[in-house]
């Protein structure tokens, strides 16, 4: 819960800086486009080993008692 206050105050505190010239925009765009390609990259990871994943899961818990 604390982690969710946290993440809306520093999205309050980007958003009313919006109107003001910063000098740090270009950066803020890079970060952001790096943080989207992880994402992207993550996503498809998991949808790659997700059958796999499972898998072994599954004959774990067949050979299990």
């Amino acid at each position: 819960m604390l982690y969710l206050l946290i993440g809306i105050n520093r999205v309050k505190e980007f958003f009313s800086k919006m109107g003001q010239p910063q000098e740090k925009g270009q950066t803020l765009i890079e970060y952001a486009l790096i943080l989207a390609l992880i994402v992207i990259v993550v996503i498809v990871a998991i949808n790659l080993l997700a059958p796999k994943i499972s898998g072994t899961y599954n004959k774990i818990t067949n050979k299990l008692p």
